[in-house]
């Protein structure tokens, strides 16, 4: 409420985190928010700390019922998970993680970009995007392997900054 009084119109939320929330919880937390406040956008980030992942079959009902429901942020889930994301909240901008972007642009989905490599490389981060939307299978760049494809880039990456954190 301070911030909407303050003239903010556009929030990030997410699901409370200190137990898993039941559909009925769900409902009710969106209907306290967008619900609410029906002159705001609303991106959802759909975290894992929160314990309850909302499913795509569950953004398909919360998108139609609030309209200001307009972005979601996802970094888990499988590529048939992103695709029935997106088949079922179509009217929702769907913010994805290097994996499920590749393969939701190689699919000629609309899918947003939620980077994750950035902190490790700018600009290979920069390259894989580009690379994506314009559905390029292959990248060339001086820090790639010349046999990779922007799939295997993202598993390599993430795999150096784990090893890095390890260390």
């Amino acid at each position: 409420e301070r911030s909407y009084d303050l003239g903010v119109r556009s929030f990030q939320l997410s699901l409370p985190n200190w137990g898993e929330c039941t559909m009925n919880e769900i409902q009710r937390f969106f209907t306290e928010t967008c619900g609410r406040f029906k002159d705001c956008s609303f991106l959802h980030y759909n975290c894992p700390r929160s314990k309850r992942m909302i499913t795509p079959d569950e953004y398909g009902l919360l998108a139609e019922e609030f309209q200001n429901l307009v972005a979601t942020k996802n970094g888990a889930g499988s590529s048939v998970q992103m695709i029935a994301l997106v088949r079922k909240a179509p009217q929702v901008r769907h913010f994805l993680t290097e994996f499920n972007f590749a393969s939701g642009c190689l699919l000629g989905l609309d899918v947003g970009f939620l980077i994750s490599i950035a902190s490790i490389r700018w600009k290979t981060a920069q390259l894989f995007y580009q690379s994506c939307l314009d559905r390029k299978e292959l990248v060339s760049y001086k820090h790639l392997r010349a046999h990779e494809t922007v799939l295997d880039l993202v598993c390599r990456l993430l795999l150096e900054k784990k090893k890095r954190k390890e260390r």
